[in-house]
C-alpha cells in the first residue's frame, strides 16, 4: 500500500532541461484500450472489487503550437460492482486559463455495498447499516485557471438522485436506535462553486420520509444524555473562530414528505405518529437583499390533529411571520411524554385543542 516512493520520483523535477528551455512537443492520436478488467483483493479489509467493461479514450492530444487550441475530449467508461460510470472531457490542457470540463455520469450505484465498504473506516459508535438505496448522479465540472489575484473557477453543476434508501443508525445520544427511509431525494439544477463559496440549488425534493428511533432502557442512575467524558471534552475545547467569509446560497425550491414520523425524545413514551407532514419553501436565500421566501406545512397526526401553517422567513435578517391554524388537536397524548418532566399536579384524560393564531417574530438583531 506504500506508493509515495513512486508519487515522489514522478513529482520530482526532470534532471535533463530541453532544447532552450521548452517543452518536447509532441501529438499523439488514437488512444484506445476497449474490454478492459481490473480485479482488486483487498486482503487487508477482506474486500473484493470488480472493474469491466473498461473503455478509454484519447482521440487527439498535442502541444505543438498549431494544435494547442484543438480540444482533447479524453473518455472512460466502465461498470464499477456492477454500476454503469461514464467520464467525457474537453479540455485545453495546454493554453493559458487551463479550461476544462469533465462530465461524470454513474447510474444505478449500489449504497448498501458502498456503505459496507466504508464501515472499516467510521468510528465504530458512528457504524450506519443499509439495507436499500440506489444513487444516480449526472455532474459536470469545470475549471478554468484566472490571473491572480482572481482565485481559479472551479464549478459543479448537474443532478444527483438518492432513491429507496434505507438506514439503520447505531445507539444516537438523546434518539438511541434509529430506523429511517425514504423514497427518493432529488436534487436538480445544482450550480456549486467552492472557491468563491457560492452554491444555488434549483429544487430539493425529499420524498416518502419514514423516521422511528426508540430509547434504549436505562440502567438505575443513568440518564440519556452524551457520555460524560464526550461532554467534559466538548467543554474543554475553545470556541472556535472563523475570520472566512460565510458562504451565499440559495435553494429555489424546497419540498418535503414525511409519510411517517415515530419519534421518541423522553424516557416514558414517544410522542403521538405523524402520519403526514409536508413543508414546501420557495425562494429560500441567505442574501440580505433576496426577497422573504414563501413557506407552508400541513401536518397531522394519528389522533386526527391537523397543523396548517404559512408565511415567510428571510435568513439573513432571522425573521419569520407565521399564520396558524391547529385543530382537534388531542391534549393528553401530547402531554403523556412530559409527564414526568413538568410534574402538573393534575392529570388530563381527555380534552382537544384548536388554536388560530399569527405570529411574527426576529430571532436576534440583524447586523448592520
Amino acid at each position: 500500500f506504500n506508493f509515495s516512493t513512486v508519487l515522489d520520483k514522478l513529482s520530482a523535477p526532470s534532471t535533463k532541461p530541453s532544447k532552450d528551455g521548452e517543452p518536447v512537443h509532441f501529438a499523439v492520436f488514437n488512444i484506445e484500450l476497449n474490454d478492459g478488467l481490473v480485479r482488486y483483493s483487498d486482503r487487508v479489509l477482506n474486500q473484493e472489487h470488480r472493474i469491466d467493461q473498461l473503455r478509454i479514450g484519447v482521440p487527439f492530444v498535442s502541444n505543438l503550437p498549431s494544435y494547442i487550441h484543438v480540444e482533447v475530449k479524453p473518455q472512460l467508461s466502465a461498470r464499477v460492482d456492477g454500476s454503469a460510470l461514464s467520464i467525457q472531457g474537453d479540455t485545453l490542457p495546454f493554453t493559458e486559463g487551463l479550461r476544462s470540463a469533465v462530465h461524470v455520469k454513474w447510474d444505478g450505484v449500489d449504497v448498501p455495498h458502498w456503505v459496507k465498504v466504508a464501515q472499516p473506516f467510521v468510528p465504530k459508535p458512528w457504524l450506519i447499516t443499509a439495507t436499500d438505496g440506489r444513487l444516480d448522479a449526472d455532474l459536470t465540472l469545470k475549471f478554468e485557471e484566472r490571473k491572480p489575484p482572481a482565485v481559479p473557477r472551479l464549478s459543479v453543476e448537474g443532478g444527483i438522485k438518492l432513491s429507496k434508501l434505507a438506514l439503520t443508525l447505531p445507539v444516537v445520544p438523546g434518539l438511541g436506535l434509529v430506523d429511517a427511509s425514504w423514497r427518493t431525494l432529488d436534487i436538480q439544477g445544482l450550480d456549486a462553486q467552492p472557491l468563491a463559496q457560492q452554491v444555488r440549488v434549483g429544487a430539493i425534493l425529499l420524498d416518502g420520509v419514514q423516521w422511528r428511533n426508540r430509547l434504549q432502557p436505562l440502567k438505575p442512575g443513568e440518564a440519556q444524555a452524551l457520555p460524560a467524558s464526550a461532554v467534559s471534552a466538548t467543554a474543554s475545547q475553545p470556541t472556535p473562530t472563523s475570520t472566512a467569509p460565510p458562504w451565499s446560497w440559495q435553494i429555489d425550491q424546497l419540498q418535503v414528505h414525511v409519510a411517517r414520523l415515530d419519534a421518541q425524545t423522553q424516557s416514558t413514551q414517544a410522542w403521538p405518529v405523524i402520519d403526514l407532514l409536508r413543508l414546501q419553501v420557495d425562494g429560500l436565500s441567505s442574501q440580505a437583499k433576496a426577497a422573504p421566501a414563501a413557506w407552508q406545512l400541513n401536518l397531522h397526526d394519528e389522533h386526527d390533529a391537523s397543523l396548517l401553517a404559512q408565511g415567510h422567513v428571510q435568513v439573513a435578517r432571522q425573521t419569520v411571520d407565521a399564520q396558524l391554524n391547529l385543530g382537534k388537536a388531542q391534549i393528553s397524548p401530547w402531554l403523556s411524554p412530559l409527564a414526568d418532566s413538568l410534574k402538573l399536579p393534575l392529570r388530563v384524560d381527555q380534552g382537544q385543542v384548536a388554536v388560530q393564531a399569527q405570529l411574527n417574530a426576529r430571532l436576534k438583531a440583524a447586523s448592520a
